[in-house]
């Protein structure tokens, strides 16, 4: 095996070749986009805004000029340029799928395309500059870019008709996918991307496994298993929404290094349409808290992994409440006891407390407990619960395009998910900072004192990685861009 390649697992129903940046639903489909397409710009290990698909990026009034590189081509020598970059923006406003912000509103206003050849008068293209002009939202409009959402895909990639992509050879990003005879997946690196070094990856061997499959540890996973029985090199942080088992592994192989991310993790109880119309405020405090403390008595006591929180933002960010309404809510929970019977409530746990579920539901004796949660999310479960349990990110800085995503998963307005958008649309039109965080903090407040939100505990994202790759990410948010890995 050459020196240069990095045997990655990869689940057997997560095929990168499904990724598409109209559509993310899950963290495995944000990471493969960031290794095989780019956006126009992108964050920096320190959380700096930087150029990416864009050499350059200046506003000339109201408008956002993006200068396209150059000398940036695919594997087959393919330009990537402006008209590009229009047309992936195009596409995303066509399919009126995608989950970290609503970029037609900021870019096209009430105009509808009905062909991705129609104007957008927020969009256009001089020579390789990328001209944006937004009607509402300049404030957000870099930041939102970053997002896997609005990355450059090639038009020559894109079928004309249906709008789905083709192929992931001429990708726009560090990596793209070739296939061999029998099926076997790799990432071959792209010497032409500015990501590009000899010192990363060359190529990363996909290492198929089946989640489902059994392990000799019941309380382990498969994912980590193999990384300890030496079949592959890292277990990077969208593997797994079990914390804990990064640190059992990385104690199994000496030689790997554990690089955690902030705590910009939660884990919520979020009481679905059914929970808020049955359960009375007083009601649903009561649930919350005896969900916490059952929730935390569980992943939380005898570890340093998860920490317990009051809030869903993070508390040294944008978004966190204030030390009024912080004691003011500590105050509305103090009145209400917990009810640690849990009867007649059914509650959906996630798939990373399977393993403790049976302790969990000694606490809650009476209440219906089913690890189901994402089914629920996805409209899959077997009824409505009351409240779920999720695992979720936050943000350190007002990022508009985590907002989006928790309105659009039903973090935020879980009954009206279009009141939630039209908030979001609201939130942006207004200018001035301030005013925005105070109304971000009065829905913070609003939704942990109603509650509709109960924040359980924090935690970070770790990334398992083997001798003598080293990996230099991003502490600030969760990344899987494998070009941040490096051999000696």
């Amino acid at each position: 095996m050459p020196v240069a390649t990095l045997r990655m697992p990869m689940a057997i129903s997560d095929d990168p070749r499904e990724s598409d940046p109209a559509q993310i639903l899950f963290n495995t489909t944000w990471g493969h986009l960031e290794n095989l397409a780019s956006p126009l710009v992108e964050w920096s290990v320190d959380g700096q805004i930087r150029a990416g698909a864009a050499k350059t990026f200046t506003w000339i009034g109201d408008e956002l000029h993006l200068d396209m590189r150059d000398d940036y081509r695919s594997a087959d020598g393919m330009p990537i340029t402006a008209g590009d970059a229009a047309f992936s923006l195009k596409r995303l406003i066509m399919l009126a799928r995608n989950t970290h912000g609503f970029i037609a509103d900021f870019l096209c206003g009430d105009v509808e395309l009905k062909s991705i050849d129609d104007e957008c008068k927020g969009i256009r293209v001089s020579g390789n500059t990328l001209i944006l002009k937004p009607l509402r939202g300049k404030d957000f409009l870099l930041r939102m870019l970053t997002a896997m959402d609005f990355v450059v895909l090639l038009k020559s990639q894109i079928d004309p008709v249906s709008l789905k992509i083709k192929s992931f050879r001429n990708t726009t990003g560090p990596y793209r996918i070739e296939e061999n005879s029998e099926g076997h997946l790799t990432y071959v690196a792209n010497k032409g991307h500015w990501h590009h070094s000899d010192k990363m990856p060359l190529e990363i061997d996909l290492i198929p496994y089946d989640p489902k499959q059994s392990v000799r540890d019941e309380n382990n996973r498969p994912v980590f298993e193999i990384f300890t029985d030496d079949k592959t090199d890292i277990v990077i942080n969208f593997s797994s929404d079990r914390p804990d088992l990064y640190s059992d592994a990385s104690t199994l192989v000496p030689s790997a290094s554990l690089v955690p991310t902030l705590d910009i993790g939660r884990l919520i109880a979020v009481f679905t349409p059914r929970g808020l119309k049955e359960l009375s405020a007083t009601r649903r405090i009561a649930i919350g808290k005896a969900i916490r403390d059952a929730a935390r008595s569980v992943i939380v006591t005898g570890n340093k992994i998860n920490t317990p929180v009051e809030q869903f933002f993070a508390s040294y960010g944008d978004g966190s409440l204030s030390a009024e309404q912080l004691s003011q809510l500590r105050g509305i929970f103090a009145a209400v006891s917990p009810d640690t019977t849990g009867a007649g409530v059914r509650i959906a746990l996630p798939k990373s407390m399977a393993h403790v579920a049976e302790k969990f539901k000694a606490s809650l004796p009476e209440a219906d407990c089913r690890v189901d949660a994402i089914d629920y999310v996805f409209g899959e479960a077997d009824g409505e619960p009351h409240v779920y349990l999720i695992s979720t990110d936050t943000g350190w800085t007002e990022d508009l395009g985590l907002l989006s995503y928790s309105v659009n998963m039903k973090v935020f307005y879980p009954s009206d998910q279009a009141a939630g958008q039209k908030w979001v649309r609201d939130y942006v039109e207004i200018t001035d900072k301030e005013e925005r965080l105070a109304r971000l903090r009065d829905l913070h407040f609003k939704a942990l004192s109603d509650p509709w939100v109960v924040p359980i505990a924090s935690q970070a994202y770790y990334t398992l990685v083997r001798s003598p790759w080293q990996y230099h990410g991003p502490k600030l948010f969760n990344s899987g861009a494998l070009w941040h890995l490096r051999r000696p």
